[in-house]
């Protein structure tokens, strides 16, 4: 009987991950072909809330449609306190979200104030003005310990 390297974490083990992460991939189809955008976001609840401008295609693909966002990370030995990882994580191992939800643009004023004051870094200036919301219909998450590589 083999075991598996690759092991599931829970949803809340999930969703803590998330909240340390910043940086993830999303994925939208559109008339059959898939476009892939790197995405700084920030979790807000129960939800991942990013920042893009009005002029940008990811603003177009992903307004009201479905999505799916990645994030990963390896947990370098040097890097992690192990007081902010999950149960199930220790430095070393590696992990993967997946969310796969809807994304919508925030237009209620009241939200939209609320979205502003949310830690979400900028990678560009001026500030994107308008902010995405998706809501998830699904968390998945995995984690694996890292291999050593065998010498080449």
């Amino acid at each position: 009987m083999s075991t598996s390297p690759i092991t599931p974490i829970t949803d809340a083990q999930s969703w803590q991950l998330l909240r340390h992460a910043r940086v993830g991939r999303l994925a939208t189809s559109s008339s059959g072909a898939t476009r892939t955008f790197t995405v700084n976001f920030v979790v807000d609840v129960d939800s991942l809330v990013f920042r893009t401008a009005p002029d940008w295609p990811l603003l177009r693909l992903a307004h009201d449609s479905p999505v799916t966002v990645e994030i990963d990370e390896a947990l370098l030995h040097d890097s992690v306190s192990t007081d902010s990882l999950p149960g199930a994580l220790v430095p070393g191992d590696n992990w993967s979200v997946v969310v796969t939800g809807r994304a919508a643009i925030i237009t209620n004023p009241f939200e939209i104030a609320l979205a502003e004051r949310l830690p979400l870094d900028e990678w560009t200036a001026p500030v994107a003005p308008v902010f995405v919301r998706i809501t998830p219909s699904a968390v998945t998450g995995e984690h694996g310990a890292a291999t050593a590589r065998p010498p080449r």
